[in-house]
């Protein structure tokens, strides 16, 4: 899972928007716009941390 669109909307199965927002180091509103398709190229930074956070996350139950 490569495209910080799918790790948002994957982790948005996890926790909120903000909990994301708030690991990656942004806004609530920047992870929805990412998972809305309306940021298609965010800052590598977020998209590390969102990597990361997906990693931590994939086996966690919902």
């Amino acid at each position: 899972m490569d495209e910080p669109r799918d790790l948002v909307l994957f982790l948005k199965e996890k926790m909120s928007s903000a909990a994301i927002a708030k690991e990656v180091g942004c806004s609530k509103e920047f992870i929805n716009k990412i998972g809305n398709g309306e940021r298609k190229n965010p800052r590598y930074q977020i998209v590390d941390s969102l990597r990361s956070l997906y990693r931590k996350n994939q086996n966690q139950p919902k």
